[in-house]
């Protein structure tokens, strides 16, 4: 369960003194086969989550939201509507009762939808990146078809309670919007100059300054710490 919980912990017990005063960490050669697996599934070498499993995160859980947000109101604003159209010739004891009658069937329909809608974009984002980024982790070097296969499997395994036919035709599916990403990613990453490596060794450095900012404030509370009034009458 070592690396369910590298998905979410940092570990910081790794000693500082293993990252230099100009921010950069040594970095070790590039694992390839199941050791690149592991190696994305493992902490890295500063003690926090690899750039993948960040990205994984990051993705998955904004995803989530937002679609958790668009269902919900969607949901909600359709349960209103069906609640006037319904309840258009009911009455009632008085403005209050209906009111209230109508507060809660938004709010079920709110909750409905975001549950409805979040919980499928998170399965669907999650098994996507994790493909595209386990396929290139295999083997050791990024591939403009990481995506596409990354999308036609998530694509597949979204359909695959439907039955074979519903599987292909998602497989095929999410190949095609994979294989457009792929090209887009493509496209921008040329012209800014950059490669995912840079990317993932972008967020691997900012990850190495929090993790020295917090050691410096740690450091700076102790010595405010020690040298406290208190301290100095004593």
């Amino acid at each position: 369960m070592g690396w369910f919980s590298s998905f979410f912990i940092e570990d910081f017990d790794i000693p500082i003194d293993t990252i230099s005063k100009d921010g950069s960490v040594e970095t070790p050669p590039k694992p390839v086969g199941i050791d690149g697996i592991k190696a994305m599934l493992s902490h890295d070498p500063i003690g926090g989550p690899s750039p993948q499993l960040t990205i994984i995160k990051e993705v998955t859980f904004m995803g989530g939201f937002y679609a958790a947000l668009f269902g919900g109101v969607t949901h909600a604003q359709d349960a209103y509507i069906r609640f006037l159209r319904t309840n258009q010739a009911t009455p009632f004891e008085n403005p209050h009762t209906a009111r209230r009658l109508m507060y809660d069937r938004v709010m079920i329909g709110f909750c409905k939808g975001a549950w409805m809608h979040s919980w499928r974009i998170m399965v669907f984002s999650s098994s996507f990146l994790f493909i595209s980024c386990a396929i290139p982790a295999y083997r050791g070097k990024h591939s403009i078809f990481d995506l596409t296969a990354g999308s036609a499997m998530a694509g597949m395994l979204y359909k695959f309670k439907h039955g074979p036919k519903p599987m292909v035709a998602g497989a095929l599916l999410g190949a095609l919007l994979g294989t457009q990403a792929s090209l887009l990613a493509a496209g921008l990453l040329s012209l800014a100059g950059l490669t995912l490596d840079d990317i993932y060794d972008m967020k691997r450095q900012a990850t190495i300054r929090s993790l020295q900012a917090r050691h410096q404030r740690i450091e700076k509370l102790r010595e405010d710490k020690l040298t406290s009034p208190s301290d100095i009458k004593s």
